[in-house]
């Protein structure tokens, strides 16, 4: 019979013996005498619970590391209700345990449980404290853009037309997406137009308006577009830089998503760069995008790309207004980072007139 693996429910249940279990062979033959941890990630729209643990490693071969990351469930009850409806929990352990590939840089993972029944999971990843972390209230660099723009492609490039290899991750078509998408839209762009009159031009308001009816649409792209697998959280405070080999680290794998290309570009350039500079570099990015694509084998039609991108940028203004519904008043960063991603995203759809990509 085999044995059940433990997934603990909280940080509280993590031992020595567990800890030591779940790090292995991390553990580089060593003893692991004990640890101090320190809950980080709270206040930046993280779901789950995340810890920096700091490990005292006896003997061995000295390859344990000092340190890792261990991110489990969180105690929200809104907030898992929902990650277990859409699966986002047993998404992200999958993608550690049998889809990463290499092909962009993610935290290494000692660890990746999940537990079916209680929605319970557990992941052990490398720490990469050390590496640069980029504000997205300040907006993201142009020479940062152009590493992202060449990391999203290698990650496209990996998967694409060939994600039905991949078990275990929705298509954005697939239900609940769309009916979950529709319901949110239905419910928060009225509260959102009460809450907050006035942010929202007119025709953006009445593109809203109509979303929930055009959802199958919206959300089920052209023959001629290509797909691939989609992070579908990519946003700034989901990467970290590594100056040194010229690579941007992905975290937060816990949307992953079968779907079209170009909607990573869409969320990252729309809510993650200042109005200026997405304005004046916009088509190199979407272009840097595109030819790295090419170089790698994947092919897509340019204007193709940049329809894709513009309904894109249509459909992650979802983002805001859905975030604005639910902002906390009291969490500080969370409102000034809303008006930020919310202005921005505004500002992208009428430059690109994205409302005319509705269905």
């Amino acid at each position: 019979m085999a044995v059940q693996e433990q997934v603990p429910a909280s940080f509280d249940e993590v031992d020595d013996v567990l800890l030591a279990e779940l790090l292995g062979e991390a553990l580089g033959g060593g003893r692991l005498r004990g640890f101090t941890a320190e809950r980080i990630g709270e206040g930046v729209g993280m779901m789950g619970s995340l810890h920096r643990v700091r490990l005292d490693v006896e003997g061995g071969d000295g390859s344990a590391p000092s340190s890792v990351i261990v991110k489990l469930a969180g105690d929200d009850a809104f907030g898992r209700q929902n990650a277990a409806m859409f699966g986002w929990f047993q998404r992200e352990v999958h993608f550690y345990s049998a889809i990463a590939d290499g092909s962009v840089r993610t935290p290494a993972c000692h660890a990746a449980r999940h537990d079916a029944g209680t929605d319970d999971f557990v992941l052990v990843l490398e720490d990469l404290g050390h590496l640069r972390t980029v504000d997205q209230i300040a907006g993201c660099s142009i020479e940062d853009a152009r590493t992202v723009m060449r990391a999203l492609a290698r990650f496209g490039a990996a998967f694409w037309e060939d994600t039905e290899r991949v078990d275990g991750v929705p298509h954005a078509w697939d239900s609940p997406n769309p009916e979950g998408f529709a319901f949110v839209m239905g419910e928060c762009g009225p509260q959102f137009e009460q809450r907050f009159p006035g942010r929202l031009p007119p025709e953006l308001s009445a593109a809203i308006a109509e979303m929930p009816a055009a959802v199958m649409d919206l959300f089920t792209p052209p023959p001629e577009l290509p797909h691939t697998l989609m992070h579908n959280d990519f946003r700034l405070d989901n990467l970290l830089f590594d100056d040194e080999h010229d690579e941007v680290a992905i975290l937060d794998w816990q949307l992953l998503t079968k779907g079209a290309a170009g909607g990573d570009v869409a969320y990252f350039l729309s809510q993650s760069m200042s109005v200026e500079d997405r304005r004046t570099h916009e088509r190199e990015l979407v272009g840097l995008y595109h030819s790295t694509l090419a170089e790698l084998g994947a092919e897509v039609d340019p204007d193709v790309l940049w329809d894709a991108y513009r309904r894109g940028v249509l459909v992650v203004s979802s983002i805001p207004i859905s975030a604005g519904v639910g902002l906390d008043p009291t969490n500080e960063r969370g409102a000034t980072l809303l008006d930020v991603m919310l202005d921005r995203s505004v500002a992208a759809i009428v430059d690109l007139d994205a409302v005319k990509m509705m269905p």
